[in-house]
């Protein structure tokens, strides 16, 4: 079945966002994975996994299927993105008043949110008392931490201008005094919005959803221990607000594994989800977004005779992320939409190679080695054509080591762990395959 160009630019809007938050339509073909199929909406949940995993997809889902359930529960969605905070994270090292900082950072988020849904009536309270709460409080000494923590929310709360935020809190906002991040100023700030929430807490029951993005590696110790901070708060609200606060939260997989190395212990294990996808469960993510925009259920046919894809094929490719795969099949139709009259095997090849590129390109921020030559080490597996013996492997970095200054930071083994921790090389039949998006990106396949 060859598609005409009308059917091809339907397809492509529905592998087109890569981002959960950005696809109005998600709901109607994204399919989770089959551990989340009869989960609860009234519980904590804690979805673990890499960048592309489908976290923030899965959060989405679940709000949005729930959506009639949720009309009893006030939602509050909240970004959480440690870079922002560097000076914070820097400075609450120092001291590890990591509880302070987390709990500043959600209590702030919650009285935004409150703010935003009473102004635009999205919520039933009553945006007169709480002006009057919050003006009581007297936090015009906190005016840039407030000020810090609303710049720093990249989505939700955008109809609010920061003067109409002034006269809510009654506070000068749009020129704080000059920025002072001790944590004293945090603890003081904690105690005097503290009953606030709490009150707020008890009074209606409260979903919250925390999306997490990944750290940059300087500060990859402090914002995961930050992050362990605010779940264990979380938590221990949950258990205290007699089942009036739940909480939704895609969490990176490498935060937790810092935080537990760092000797953290967080409670409620059976509330941690490992977002692990099989084969099947790929191959419907993208069966369902063809059948739902094109109605065609000959999914083998279409993707092989437009696009030279086959399914078990592509999905050696992915890492086994929802993301990747959605994004190599988005490729492969951009490919179609821009070279019309090519090959469908002309085709696969421009968008593997194009899709190959993107993925080198934020395997090395992900890989957080970006000084421990990782793109040395990419070349190096490049030239590996076949599958190798582990000392052989061995031997190869070892040579790579000797020609180079910066490939120093993690010994041998080590480094051939890391490799594996992150799929670029998979050992089968006791020797070690690299992962092919890397020989196609350097066009060895």
């Amino acid at each position: 079945m060859v598609l005409k160009e009308e059917q091809l630019k339907k397809l492509m809007n529905a592998f087109k966002h890569e981002d959960a938050s950005d696809d109005k339509d998600l709901i109607n073909y994204f399919i989770p994975i089959r551990k989340l199929k009869l989960l609860e909406i009234e519980k904590p949940y804690v979805f673990l996994g890499r960048y592309g995993s489908g976290k923030s997809a899965t959060i989405k889902k679940m709000v949005d299927e729930n959506e009639k359930a949720l009309q009893n529960l006030f939602l509050i969605n909240i970004y959480l993105n440690s870079d922002v905070f560097n000076e914070e994270l820097n400075e609450v090292s120092k001291t590890n008043e990591y509880s302070t900082f987390s709990e500043t950072l959600l209590n702030l988020h919650l009285i935004l949110n409150l703010i935003e849904t009473s102004l635009f009536g999205v919520s039933k309270l009553d945006e007169n008392k709480l002006i009057q709460e919050l003006k009581a409080l007297d936090l015009n000494p906190y005016g840039d931490i407030i000020s810090r923590v609303f710049d720093s929310i990249t989505s939700g709360l955008k109809r609010i201008r920061k003067f109409e935020l002034s006269n809510v809190f009654g506070i000068e906002l749009e020129n704080p005094k000059e920025k002072d991040i001790n944590m004293r100023r945090y603890r003081e700030l904690c105690l005097k919005i503290r009953p606030l929430i709490e009150n707020y807490i008890e009074s209606r029951k409260i979903l919250v959803v925390i999306d997490s993005m990944e750290p940059t590696k300087p500060l990859a110790n402090e914002a995961a221990l930050l992050t362990g901070s605010l779940i264990k708060h979380l938590f221990s609200r949950y258990k205290i607000s007699n089942g009036q606060l739940f909480f939704l939260m895609g969490l990176p997989s490498n935060l937790l594994r810092i935080y537990q190395n760092k000797g953290g212990h967080l409670p409620n294990q059976d509330a941690f989800i490992k977002m692990a996808w099989n084969e099947q469960e790929l191959q419907e993510l993208i069966e369902k977004r063809i059948e739902v925009v094109l109605g065609e259920t000959k999914f083998d046919d279409i993707l092989k005779s437009n696009f030279g894809i086959e399914i078990a094929e592509t999905i050696k490719y992915s890492f086994k992320r929802p993301r990747d795969i959605v994004k190599l099949v988005r490729f492969c139709i951009q490919a179609k939409i821009e070279n019309p009259q090519e090959s469908s095997e002309i085709i696969w090849k421009i968008g593997l190679n194009d899709y190959a590129g993107s993925v080198i390109g934020w395997l090395t921020p992900e890989w957080q080695l970006e000084n421990d030559g990782f793109e040395e080490l990419l070349d190096l597996l490049s030239n590996i054509e076949e599958d190798v013996e582990k000392q052989d492997l061995v031997d190869k970095i070892k040579k790579l080591r000797k020609e180079s200054i910066s490939l120093k930071t993690l010994a041998v083994n080590s480094l051939i762990k890391r490799l594996e921790k992150w799929q670029l090389i998979s050992k089968y039949d006791n020797k070690f395959r690299i992962h092919p998006v890397i020989a196609a990106y350097h066009g060895t396949l």
